[in-house]
């Protein structure tokens, strides 16, 4: 019998450490949420604020 492959392909989520100085420039993330829950234009003011995508 298979066993089902664990959620996000059984890899942690999050790293044991985070580096800080990581360059995000070359990295994205993304946010899904609901209509009308946050302000349409959060992520302009978050690229403005950041100057990552």
């Amino acid at each position: 019998m298979r066993r089902r492959p664990e959620p996000g392909g059984g890899a942690s989520a999050v790293p044991a450490s985070l580096d800080a100085r990581a360059d995000v420039s070359r990295q994205r993330l993304t946010v899904s949420n609901w209509e009308g829950y946050m302000p349409e234009d959060l992520p302009a003011r978050f690229k403005a604020a950041t100057g990552v995508p």
